[in-house]
């Protein structure tokens, strides 16, 4: 009995003229059957509303309820806007094509971009968040953070952040621009991945730690440093087991040397001499050779470094600082897996 009533209710309006206008009981339902494209609310007679069926990209039909600019009605004949009066001055009707949601936004109205430097501003438009306009974060507050809520310029590096960063050798390496910032590149199959950390405010990252220590003066914050213009390869500042390469008076990557190792001011890895002594020479095989430290009696630094080879089979023991016939070297440690840069 309901649905009688209904329907009686529905052919009255009708017939009455009073179904011409919007009516948001017109739901996806009305553009069922194959309609698409503008379409009449009344069939019989011109009517300043009329429905939009719009084909989404899942093949779907969405029904837009639309409005005939002042003056026009929809003829339901030629489905277009027309002079009321006489019949004429036909006009497109306004398509309103449903966009697909903008991937930057992530269905948030603050997202931060996969580089974090930039903070996407959203809103919800009715067809999904699209970006109204974005930020770049820099002064004292240059990466961006998902971590946060809601997404926001920190001052801090988010330790998800693709950093751009290029891993060159594993362990812990310090960051070539930002003292508080330090690299622990780690291998994946064949390719090192980088995995960035950050010490707490008023610490520096320390090499020689391998972690971060308290900050009691500016020369604690070591970073890269190369000559305007140049292009090629430079000691890090205060970290002698690393060293850089410059492009165009930029660091870009960081190198680091083997163990027991320091980068010198001839443009090599070497041993070098703090104290007096004889030392293994990681250089020469089977233990063949060794180095001396000698204190210098001129300036420059206070030790001079000499290779020295062992005399005939005799081969170096670390422990007696000698030249022996009995000792045996160690096996040489089986080089490291070859490694590819991450892209």
């Amino acid at each position: 009995m309901g649905y009688v009533l209904a329907a009686i209710l529905i052919i009255s309006t009708v017939f009455s003229g009073g179904f011409c206008r919007s009516h948001s009981f017109l739901g996806p339902e009305f553009c069922s059957g194959g309609l698409e494209g503008p379409q009449p609310i009344v069939w019989s007679r011109p009517c300043r509303w009329y429905v939009d069926c719009v084909r989404n990209d899942d093949g779907s039909l969405t029904a837009y309820h639309e409005k005939c600019p002042r003056g026009l009605l929809f003829d339901p004949v030629s489905k277009t806007c027309t002079a009321a009066a006489v019949g004429s001055g036909r006009v497109r009707p306004r398509r309103m094509v449903k966009r697909a949601a903008d991937p930057l936004c992530d269905g948030k109205a603050l997202n931060c971009d996969s580089a974090c430097k930039k903070l996407q501003i959203c809103a919800d438009l009715g067809d999904g968040f699209q970006t109204l306009t974005s930020v770049t974060c820099g002064g004292s507050t240059p990466y961006c953070s998902n971590k946060v809520t809601p997404a926001s310029c920190v001052s801090q590096v988010p330790e998800d952040c693709d950093s751009g960063f290029k891993c060159l050798a594993e362990g812990t390496i310090p960051d070539p621009k930002n003292c508080s910032v330090y690299h622990y590149c780690y291998p994946v199959g064949t390719t090192l991945k980088d995995a960035m950390g950050y010490c707490d405010p008023g610490y520096v990252f320390s090499s020689e730690l391998e972690g971060c220590k308290l900050r009691t003066s500016s020369y604690d914050c070591h970073v890269a440093t190369c000559p305007s213009g140049a292009t090629g390869l430079y000691a890090f500042p205060s970290e002698p087991r690393f060293y850089v390469v410059c492009e165009a008076g930029s660091p870009i990557y960081v190198l680091k040397c083997p163990d027991g190792k320091e980068y010198t001011n001839k443009g090599i890895c070497e041993v070098v001499c703090k104290k007096a002594g004889r030392f293994p020479n990681p250089d020469v095989p089977k233990c063949q050779g060794y180095i001396e430290c000698l204190a210098s009696t001129s300036y420059g630094p206070p030790y001079k470094r000499y290779e020295r080879k062992c005399p005939g089979a005799q081969t170096f023991n670390p422990s007696s600082s000698k030249c022996e016939n009995n000792y045996t070297c160690p096996a040489a440690p089986a080089p490291p897996p070859a490694t590819t840069v991450k892209p």
